[in-house]
């Protein structure tokens, strides 16, 4: 059968199906001509530059319908053009160079007549990309009724909120955001390390300030993962391609290392934040609990000063490991693999993987538990290579 390729109609639809779910939806003619517009702004150029741009669909009649009790100063805004422009290719690529999907947005509305525009743009959307790139704990509210970005050629992306709604690349329509460090194989891999740090700190904070609050193993998970995932972007954000490497074997089998480096420092950074962490918190509900809540007329200056020192520790702690991401993915701009243990500390780069295909898709199933099917793909293997079944039977089971 050919292949069914899809448009950006077909991304129009399925946001127009799951805007519907919860409110009134703009018209799907409206849609459907809003991304057309920015699939074809991401075919062109501006000075010899490819277009990318963020926009947010909102209101210009009520731009901010719900604002919160309590406005904190770096809220999203919005800054009215002097006169509306229409939402075609040229304007688009002229203005997309005024802006940047790091910290601004194009305000997009669309009026009586279907016909869409551009009002203005919303600012302060660095806060935004700081929680989707994992540098902050939590996100702001969102602007409009949805956001769109471009973030490459034929690659549009939409948003409510933080939920992705839609994705088109050139031709493939996404049905569904899969979280491989959320749950699944992947996770499981992983989960060693991660369960190591999360028993490393445990055993160095008393045994009631780890125990004041539920969430400390769930959020020392959410650490570890939400680490390496900067990891990756940052690599990601050379442009360059590179890869990380985690394997708890590091006897140098099938790996060809042409710079080995001892680096710790990631891993060590990490257990210093996760203690500060929980005995920062610890101190804090203590002078609430004991002092603030009941209305005490003063605090105790040693409680003051452990919390005022500890606070100061773990902000250090979180520039230690932003130090330490910066330095490992420098390493991924070499030729071949960041080599890393389980806790994530790094062993060499420059790492060339010389196991055959087939072996290696043996060690994959063998991780995965599938132990029959990798011993098949090994013994295949063997065929054309002199292996042996010990990459299936070995540090595996």
């Amino acid at each position: 059968m050919p292949r069914v390729y899809q448009s950006p109609r077909d991304l129009a639809g399925r946001v127009f199906r799951a805007l519907n779910r919860n409110e009134v939806a703009p018209p799907q003619a409206v849609l459907a001509a809003l991304f057309e517009t920015m699939y074809y702004a991401s075919l062109a150029q501006e000075e010899g530059q490819p277009i990318t741009f963020h926009i947010v669909f909102i209101d210009p009649t009520d731009p901010d319908p719900n604002p919160p009790s309590r406005i904190l100063s770096d809220r999203w805004g919005f800054v009215r053009l002097g006169a509306r422009e229409p939402f075609s290719l040229g304007n688009i690529t002229k203005l997309a160079k005024a802006s940047d999907p790091r910290t601004s947005s194009l305000a997009v509305y669309y009026d009586s007549r279907e016909q869409l525009f551009i009002w203005g743009f919303i600012d302060q959307g660095n806060r935004y990309h700081e929680f989707i790139h994992y540098n902050t704990e939590a996100g702001p509210e969102r602007p409009g009724v949805f956001q769109a970005s471009v973030s490459g050629v034929g690659h549009l992306t939409v948003y409510r909120e933080y939920e992705r709604i839609g994705e088109l690349k050139v031709a493939t329509l996404s049905k569904k955001q899969i979280d491989v460090f959320g749950s699944g194989p992947i996770r499981r891999l992983l989960q060693p390390g991660i369960d190591s740090l999360v028993s490393r700190v445990r055993g160095q904070v008393p045994k009631d300030a780890f125990a004041d609050r539920d969430h400390w193993t769930a959020t020392l998970n959410e650490l570890w993962i939400s680490t390496l995932c900067r990891l990756l972007l940052r690599i990601q954000g050379y442009g360059h391609g590179g890869a990380v490497l985690i394997t708890p074997e590091l006897s140098g089998r099938h790996l060809s290392i042409k710079y080995k480096l001892p680096y710790e420092r990631l891993h060590t950074a990490l257990e210093i934040q996760g203690k500060l962490d929980v005995q920062h918190t610890f101190a804090s509900d203590r002078i609430w609990a004991e002092y603030l809540e009941p209305g005490a007329a003063t605090v105790p200056a040693d409680l003051r000063l452990d919390d005022s020192v500890l606070a100061n520790e773990l902000e250090s702690a979180r520039r230690e490991i932003d130090g330490a991401i910066w330095f490992i993915s420098l390493l991924s701009r070499v030729d071949g693999l960041v080599l890393c243990d389980a806790q994530l500390n790094v062993r060499g780069f420059g790492v060339e993987i010389t196991a055959p295909d087939l072996a290696l898709l043996g060690v994959a199933l063998a991780y995965l538990g599938r132990k029959a099917e990798a011993i098949k793909a090994v013994e295949q293997s063997m065929a054309v290579y002199p292996m042996t079944k010990d990459a299936v039977n070995g540090p595996y089971y």
